[in-house]
């Protein structure tokens, strides 16, 4: 990729699709990087390094085991530990359908014949992570809500098992794993300057 298409790339999918969600921030409300759910009085944000799952983890819960969407990618809290609903795109990457028929089922039903081969081939050429497409929550889910309490904080982080294990982290364990993703996410803005 060269430089004005890495800007372009940069302007495009990490700081103009905040820029639609920055009227949210009331005072004293935060964006999170994470997927937020709710369900039963229960506000869920899960949270993790790209890859780990989030995505996922929120498509599954809210498609399998009727949970409401609130948030993918881009949750937003206030200092009550509310969650709100944010309008952002859902990114969908080959790597969230494979092995997963019930989202690949859901995501090609609103694909044209010319969208699916497109998707086939830069699935062939691209591999998983190469190819995304995005869509619009209500588009894909249906079930949205509009807030929910935050009660729990899921961290997901890839081991060496394949069996999932539950370790409890308190409020500053969980903030230093977050900085150090959002350190390592805003990194390639250190590219942008002036010429």
């Amino acid at each position: 990729m060269s430089y004005p298409e890495l800007q372009a790339k940069i302007f495009l999918y990490d700081i103009f699709d905040w820029v639609p969600a920055l009227p949210l921030l009331e005072p004293r409300a935060r964006f999170l990087h994470a997927g937020t759910l709710t369900k039963g009085g229960r506000g869920i944000a899960i949270m993790g390094w790209g890859g780990a799952g989030k995505t996922t983890s929120l498509l599954k819960l809210c498609l399998e085991d009727d949970w409401a969407y609130l948030s993918d990618d881009l949750g937003l809290v206030d200092t009550t530990g509310r969650l709100y609903r944010t309008p952002k795109r859902i990114q969908i990457y080959g790597h969230n359908i494979s092995g997963q028929p019930r989202l690949a089922a859901r995501l090609f039903r609103n694909m044209g014949p010319v969208d699916r081969l497109a998707w086939q081939c830069r699935l062939m050429l691209k591999g998983p992570t190469g190819v995304r497409r995005r869509i619009g929550a209500r588009a894909f889910l249906g079930h949205m809500a509009e807030s929910a309490k935050l009660t729990d904080i899921l961290f997901l982080e890839r081991g060496t098992s394949r069996d999932p294990e539950l370790l409890p982290a308190d409020t500053d364990e969980v903030a230093r794993r977050m900085a150090a993703i959002v350190l390592a996410e805003i990194e390639p803005y250190s590219s942008l300057h002036r010429e």
